[in-house]
Formats: C-alpha cells, structure tokens, sequence
C-alpha cells in the first residue's frame, strides 16, 4: 500500500487512500427489523477505484444500504468484507453525507474542524 498523502487543507491532516478499504463485499446481507424484510439478501461488491453509483426509486432502500455498508446499522444475516482493516479502523477512514446535513451551531471552521477530528 503506498504512503498517505497529506490534504492539502493542512498539512498535519492525512488522509488514507481509498484502496486502503476497498473492495467491500457484502455477502447474503439483508436487514429485517422485527422480522420485516426491509433489504435483501444481497450479494455486492463495491470496487476499488473508480465511482460507484446506487440507483433506485424512493423506498427502495438506497439510503438503507449505504447505512449498512458505513457500519450504522448492522445487518440482520450476512456479513460485510473489507479488503483493508475492518470495524472501527474501517469506520474512522470513510464519511458519509446525510441526505439532510446537520451542522453544528458554530462558525463554519469549527464545524470542518470538528469533521476532521
């Protein structure tokens, strides 16, 4: 795996390159809720490099599945593959964006600031 390279917003912060989790694999996940089948089972694989896009219509369970793959909620059977480290070093090296963003009431520096902590 190649050295990190520092972000350009400051040179003490470094980010890790994305193959460092990728490819993430998930196998037989599905999410059932009080036994309500709300996702799957799915086999997928997200790959290194490259866009991935997740397409579907409202209710289909996009928002579900990304949420699954960040580790927010856990699967109901399966299990989720990652190629580099996994559970908490996997979720300190990825960030999702909430369909309805919140920010925390202070300048917008702090706010960037608090993300990259």
């Amino acid at each position: 795996m190649p050295p990190s390279r520092p972000c350009a917003a400051s040179p003490a912060v470094w980010r890790a390159e994305p193959e460092a989790l990728l490819p993430l694999r998930l196998e037989g996940v599905s999410y059932a809720p009080a036994g309500q089948p709300l996702l799957g089972p799915l086999e997928l694989a997200f790959g290194a490099g490259g866009t991935s896009v997740v397409l579907g219509p409202n209710g289909a369970g996009k928002s579900l599945l990304l949420r699954i793959c960040h580790g927010l909620l856990l699967p109901s059977a399966g299990r989720l593959v990652w190629a580099g480290p996994a559970g908490h070093e996997a979720a300190r090296r990825q960030a999702m964006v909430f369909q309805r963003p919140m920010v925390l009431r202070r300048p917008v520096a702090a706010n960037v600031e608090y993300a990259l902590e």
